[in-house]
């Protein structure tokens, strides 16, 4: 009995280091897409703050002279 359960043993042991395997590599990409995707943002945001920024100058200087 001792000798049956060995290879299931072995083979959950190989299931379970492939599935921790697998698994570390998905949340590696999920952690450089969320990375990725943080960066894209702050740039649109700095692209949307410059580009508001941008028409209200000439009025400034318009008012100025």
């Amino acid at each position: 009995m001792v000798n049956e359960s060995l290879p299931n043993k072995d083979t959950l042991q190989a299931v379970a280091d492939s599935a921790a395997e697998h698994l570390g590599k998905i949340a590696t990409i999920v952690q450089t897409a969320v990375v990725d995707i943080a960066k894209e943002l702050g740039e649109w945001f700095s692209d949307v703050m410059a580009a508001r920024e941008t028409p209200s100058e000439p009025k400034r200087e318009a008012a100025e002279s």
